[in-house]
């Protein structure tokens, strides 16, 4: 009874991701927005798991990974405070306008920890294989889609996050540099 009330706790957490999420998506934080969207996964995938009283590796890993995305998320929020402070809180030299919720270099920090830490994971579980995968237990072959489908969403990411810079060059590139 008590693991099926932990699954429970972890979908209730999931679901007070969302109005975090919400204010991301507002404010263009495409990242952070995506980490949550992982960990949210994570943790709705482990919470079905411990409803059926499934309390293996794999759900542990699922906790774990949930909980390694919140403290980074929470660390790049410090990082950026801290910034902050040392810059004297006022004026970013952004062009005395509001500065961005997340910064730009913190979520590109952000998706440097998430390509490393994917391709940690994907050589923990390539290891020791034969190379046409005929070894692979169905979960490990379950992970393995898992793991490349979050390759292939952090490429979009990418794509996303390179193209707000393109349209930035091409609307400086129109006005030209502001006398400052």
């Amino acid at each position: 009874m008590k693991v099926m009330s932990l699954g429970k706790s972890q979908e209730d957490l999931g679901k007070s991701l969302e109005e975090i999420r919400r204010k991301l998506k507002e404010n263009n934080v495409d990242v952070f927005m995506y980490v949550l969207e992982s960990a949210g996964g994570d943790m709705g995938e482990a919470a079905l798991n411990l409803r059926e009283k499934e309390t293996g590796p794999r759900t542990q890993d699922l906790q774990a990974d949930a909980l390694r995305k919140m403290k980074e998320l929470v660390d790049a929020f410090e990082l950026k405070r801290k910034q902050s402070k040392q810059q004297g809180g006022g004026g970013s030299g952004q062009g005395g306008g509001k500065p961005p919720l997340v910064p730009d270099l913190v979520q590109l920090n952000m998706m440097k920890k998430l390509q490393e830490d994917l391709l940690r994971k994907t050589q923990g579980v390539q290891r020791g294989y034969k190379s046409d995968r005929e070894d692979l237990t169905p979960a490990e072959k379950t992970l393995l889609q898992r793991l490349s489908d979050e390759q292939g969403k952090l490429g979009n990411l990418m794509k996303t996050f390179v193209s707000k810079f393109e349209e930035q060059k091409k609307q400086y590139d129109k006005r030209g540099p502001k006398d400052e």
